[in-house]
């Protein structure tokens, strides 16, 4: 977990022990993940769609 920060620093430039939520999509947009810090500890949430939904733009 403690890489997920790392990359969300030197990516982003955002800190993630800031309260924010990151949220990242798979390529296939089957699955979800949530990451945010909080009370001294990162938390991941993960969900995975049973149904594709294909964002158009």
């Amino acid at each position: 977990m403690y890489l997920c920060a790392v990359k969300l620093r030197a990516k982003y430039h955002r800190d993630p022990s800031n309260g924010d939520v990151y949220m990242f999509m798979s390529k296939d947009q089957t699955k979800v993940k949530m990451i945010h810090y909080e009370n001294h500890a990162y938390y991941v949430h993960e969900k995975c769609l049973s149904k594709v939904i294909l964002w158009k733009r």
